[in-house]
C-alpha cells in the first residue's frame, strides 16, 4: 500500500524519534538511496534510545471522501463489507489480525470552501460546519470523515488530533479557502482571527460531548508556510509569523475557557528546516501556548534533526 501525502501528515506530526545506532536514509520514493551514510546523514547519531513511539496513524480528510462518499467525490468501495475490511486493514490489533496497526487518527476541521466554487479536486473539497459570520452550525455536515473517524475509534484508536487546513471562506482575504491572491500573504482577515478560534474550539467541543472524541490536540495551521494560492486543489493557509503569534495564545485560552483538557499543537511546517526557523521566531506567549511542536518532513536529509 502506497501512503498518500496526507496519510503521511499523521506519521510525521505526532511521532517522537529515538536514534539508535545505526540510520538509514530514504529517497522520495521511499527506497534506500544509493549514497554512502555518511553523505547524507549529518545529524548526531546517539547509541541509545532517548524517545519512544507513542504510535502512528494518518490523516483521515481525503481518503474519507474516497472510502464513503463525501463533498463533491463518490465513494470508491460501494460495499459495505469491503468498507469495513478496508478499515481493519489501517487500523486495530495487529497482533490479532492483519492490519497496519494504526492508533492514531487525524480529523480536519474543513473550512468549507465558497459553495461557487469547484476547482478543489473533488476528494479533497471538505465541508465546514458553519456557512457564514453568526450562522448556525450543523452539525450533519463532512457525515464520510465522522464516519470514518468514528471506525477508526471502534478498532482501537487512542489518540486523536484535529487540523485546520484553512479557515472557512468566509473568514478569508481572497473569499477561497485553497489560499490568498497573492501568493505568502496572510488569508485569514484581522478582524476574523477571534471568530476562527471560535470556530476551532466549537468544534473540538462539540466532538467531546456529542461524539465521543476527544481531541488530545488541536492545530490552527496545516503547512503554513506553504506557497497555498487562491484557485488551488485543496484548502490551505499561509499563515506568517504574525499571524501564528496572534491566534496561537487566543487559541489556547479559548479552549480553556470552554473547559477543554485539549492543547494546541503547532505549527506544522513543511519540513524540519523551517520548524526550526519557526520556532526561533515566534514569541514567548505563542511558544508557551504550543503542547506538542508539530512537523511535516519529506527530505531525507536529517542534518537538522539534532537542532529540532
Amino acid at each position: 500500500m502506497l501512503a498518500s501525502r496526507s496519510a503521511l501528515v499523521g506519521f510525521a506530526a505526532l511521532c517522537s524519534i529515538g536514534c539508535g545506532p545505526r540510520a538509514v536514509a530514504l529517497d522520495r520514493e521511499g527506497s534506500i538511496a544509493n549514497a554512502p551514510e555518511a553523505a547524507i546523514n549529518r545529524g548526531q547519531v546517539s547509541a541509545h534510545t532517548s524517545h519512544s513511539f507513542r504510535g502512528w496513524g494518518m490523516s483521515l480528510a481525503w481518503e474519507a471522501n474516497d472510502l464513503y462518499g463525501g463533498g463533491r467525490q463518490a465513494t470508491k468501495i460501494g460495499d459495505a463489507a469491503l468498507q469495513g475490511a478496508y478499515m481493519d486493514l489501517l487500523f486495530g490489533d495487529f497482533a490479532a489480525r492483519l492490519t497496519l496497526g494504526f492508533n492514531i487518527a487525524r480529523y480536519d476541521i474543513g473550512g468549507g470552501d465558497d459553495p461557487g466554487h469547484v476547482h478543489m479536486r473533488p476528494d479533497a473539497q471538505m465541508e465546514g460546519y458553519q456557512s457564514g459570520p453568526g450562522a448556525a452550525f450543523d452539525w450533519n455536515r463532512d457525515a464520510a470523515q465522522r464516519r470514518m473517524l468514528q471506525e477508526a475509534k471502534k478498532r482501537g484508536a487512542d489518540i486523536f488530533e484535529a487540523a485546520s487546513y484553512s479557515p472557512p471562506y468566509w473568514m478569508t482575504a481572497s473569499g477561497c479557502s485553497a489560499g490568498s491572491k497573492q501568493r505568502q500573504q496572510d488569508n485569514l482577515r484581522p478582524e476574523m482571527r477571534e471568530s476562527f478560534v471560535d470556530y476551532l474550539a466549537t468544534v473540538v467541543k462539540h466532538f467531546r460531548d456529542a461524539e465521543g472524541i476527544r481531541f488530545e490536540s488541536v492545530e490552527p495551521f496545516n503547512e503554513p508556510d506553504g506557497n497555498w494560492g487562491a484557485g488551488g486543489t485543496q484548502e490551505g493557509y499561509s499563515a506568517p509569523i504574525a499571524a501564528q503569534n496572534a491566534v496561537l495564545p487566543m487559541l489556547k485560552a479559548r479552549l480553556h475557557r470552554n473547559g477543554l483538557e485539549t492543547f494546541v499543537a503547532g505549527v506544522d511546517t513543511n519540513n524540519i528546516s523551517a520548524a526550526i526557523s519557526d520556532a526561533d521566531h515566534l514569541d514567548a506567549a505563542s511558544l508557551a501556548a504550543i503542547g506538542r511542536f508539530d512537523t511535516h518532513d519529506y527530505h531525507h536529509d536529517v542534518g537538522d534533526l539534532a537542532r529540532l
